[in-house]
């Protein structure tokens, strides 16, 4: 029975880490139906040539019966050349079909590659949780589609060849060849019929597989809070590396106030302090600026430094609204502050921008 405080569904961490563990929707129905799908495709095309072939291999032994010297070398090589002949006929079927079962389970669940399913476990050498298996739903619902596969393969067998049993009664008295082809007829028949009953079959086992997937992979309200602080990190703790980050910020621009040229008050609410060295830079550069508290101890900075101080609330406001600590100052604010410090610079005798 599902858990009722199961309610949200997967994040996509955790289909990860369910992929991971090799925990995804596969139906085993889906491999065998291509199987037998892909055996009937081989037969239907290959057919021809494996008759032809295994013909021949019987008209020539027993053609050549009495003939064979009935000694060690010689029936070695008989056998080594029967199982090659064999071999001619297995061995392109087998490769097909592990190409088939590749592809089929490639189709479902993609490529993986994990070592979770075989990993040593106590569980899985458990006698009780063993004997408890034996009785959980999986092995109910595994029993219930082997009996029902059981059911629709015999009744699809039976309902095929019942029309047949009259000539499969008179086959004595027809030649082995007729008689095999139309065995062979008979069982093509009936293998597509099985095939096209275990693709539904496998349709609707994948589909619930997905769904039984979906709800093994919902989470708690608190499973998601929990992960998002995995992934995204404790808001507390983001908070707290945020407010050191800012403070080391502000003392290294406090430290940079005292190289400024001026500092453009508001007067009271905002300050700004801006470095200008036409040899070194293009424009004014802002070394510091700030509000309320921090504008105050830009300020006592730059009186304890003999900073000039110049009250522009526009300016300021200007300013501290669109320029970062660092950069040049906007280009539309070249000619105010070079005003300002052209005055400061006539006041003390210099040219502008050059120190």
């Amino acid at each position: 029975m599902a858990d009722p405080s199961r309610s949200e569904k997967a994040t996509s961490r955790r289909r990860q880490d369910y992929r991971k563990k090799g925990s995804v929707a596969k139906s085993v129905e889906i491999n065998t139906a291509a199987i037998l799908l892909g055996a009937f495709l081989y037969l239907k095309f290959a057919g021809g040539f494996i008759y032809g072939h295994l013909l021949q291999i019987f008209r020539f032994y027993f053609e050549n019966m009495n003939t064979i010297d009935v000694q060690q070398d010689s029936l070695l090589n008989v056998a080594i050349n029967a199982t090659f002949h064999i071999a001619i006929l297995t061995v392109p079927f087998l490769l097909f079909m592990m190409l088939v079962v590749m592809v089929s389970t490639w189709l479902q669940i993609g490529f993986i590659f994990t070592l979770e399913p075989i990993k040593p476990s106590f569980n899985k050498i458990n006698i009780i949780k063993g004997f408890q298996n034996l009785f959980s739903k999986r092995s109910l619902e595994t029993l219930v589609k082997s009996l029902a596969k059981v059911m629709i393969i015999g009744y699809i067998v039976y309902s095929t060849i019942r029309k047949d049993i009259p000539i499969m009664i008179d086959f004595f008295n027809i030649p082995v060849e007729n008689s095999f082809l139309v065995l062979c007829n008979l069982a093509m028949d009936v293998l597509l019929k099985i095939i096209l009953a275990f693709i539904v079959l496998a349709g609707i086992d994948y589909l619930f597989q997905r769904w039984q997937l979906e709800e093994q992979m919902k989470m708690t309200k608190q499973e998601i809070k929990e992960e998002y602080k995995r992934t995204e990190g404790d808001p507390t703790i983001k908070a707290e590396i945020r407010r050191r980050q800012h403070e080391m910020a502000r003392h290294r621009m406090m430290q940079d106030v005292p190289k400024a040229d001026v500092v453009i008050t508001n007067p009271i609410h905002v300050a700004i302090a801006i470095k200008y060295n036409a040899k070194e830079m293009r424009a004014p550069i802002v070394m510091a600026k700030g509000m309320n508290l921090v504008a105050e101890k830009i300020k006592l900075l730059a009186s304890e430094n003999n900073i000039p101080m110049v009250e522009n609330p526009p300016l300021a406001r200007a300013l501290y609204k669109s320029a970062k600590v660092g950069k040049e100052i906007p280009a539309e604010m070249y000619s105010v502050v070079a005003e300002v410090l052209t005055y400061l610079y006539r006041l003390k005798g210099k040219t502008f921008g050059v120190m």
